[in-house]
C-alpha cells in the first residue's frame, strides 16, 4: 500500500469517517463547535491551536502522535 502525506483537515476527516461519526457528533463529543470543526475539515482554518487538536483527538480516541503520523507520513519513535 502506497502511503502519502495528508493535510490536517483530511486526516481529521478520515479518522472521523472511519469511526462512522458525523461532524455534529464529533463536535458534541469534543466540545468543539460544529462551525469550528467544519472549518478545520474543509481547510478554512489552517493553523488550529494545539489545544483544539488535542480535544478532537481525545474525542476520537487517537493520540496526537498517531494523527501526526497520518499528516507527515512519519513514524514518530521515542527512545
Amino acid at each position: 500500500m502506497e502511503s502519502r502525506i495528508m493535510y490536517l483537515s483530511e486526516a481529521l476527516k478520515t479518522v472521523r469517517e472511519n469511526q462512522n461519526l458525523t461532524q455534529k457528533e464529533l463536535a458534541k463529543m469534543s466540545g468543539v463547535s460544529y462551525s469550528t470543526l467544519t472549518k478545520l475539515e474543509t481547510g478554512v482554518t489552517m493553523n488550529p491551536s494545539f489545544f483544539l487538536v488535542v480535544k478532537i483527538c481525545q474525542a476520537l480516541e487517537i493520540s496526537t502522535d498517531n494523527l501526526l503520523k497520518l499528516i507527515t507520513n512519519y513514524d514518530v519513535k521515542t527512545e
